[in-house]
């Protein structure tokens, strides 16, 4: 039985590195961090991934035991490569674990907090990044464009096949900045 997994996590471990790459690669465009004011620091390309993240995870929400494996394994990868990260900067390896586990924290918060504020419309969405992208506690210049633009990316998301999400051949919409 343990032998099966392994060679049965073995695609989805493909399929999940394609996806993040793809999510990373998203979450690094300059139009974030230059036209719509992310802070280009560890903690706005961070939220960003996760924002990203969320994009996947919740069209994968769902949609299937392997949907759901693929998603489980997704967020495996960005632990695993926010504790690279976190090494590659000179953290300490006493308290690289303690760092993961805050970080897992504040995503695993903020993708239920985009869950919600998606079902509440623009200003819920804009409201919500304000708060976690920007940490602003009004409504930050950036929030409303970028608010748009997760719903329109929300809305491209589901408008792919799960088939194709699932080959981890997925891309974001190129329009929704403009």
């Amino acid at each position: 039985m343990k032998l099966f997994r392994v060679f049965s996590r073995s695609k989805n471990d493909d399929i999940a590195h394609r996806l993040y790459r793809v999510v990373v690669r998203q979450a690094r465009l300059p139009v974030f961090y230059r036209d719509l004011a992310v802070p280009d620091t560890l903690d706005g390309r961070f939220d960003l991934i996760v924002l990203h993240l969320y994009l996947i995870a919740n069209r994968l929400k769902g949609a299937g035991e392997t949907a759901g494996e693929l998603q489980q394994r997704l967020m495996e990868i960005f632990f695993a490569d926010m504790d690279q990260s976190l090494r590659e900067i000179g953290i300490g390896d006493l308290s690289v674990g303690k760092r993961v586990g805050e970080m897992a924290d504040a995503a695993y918060g903020r993708i239920a907090v985009y869950d919600q504020a998606v079902e509440g419309g623009e200003q819920a969405v804009a409201l919500a990044l304000s708060r976690n992208v920007y940490r602003d506690d009004g409504l930050a210049e950036g929030a409303t464009r970028l608010a748009r633009y997760v719903l329109q990316q929300h809305a491209h998301l589901k408008c792919v096949g799960i088939d194709t999400i699932l080959t981890g051949d997925v891309t974001f919409s190129e329009q929704s900045l403009e």
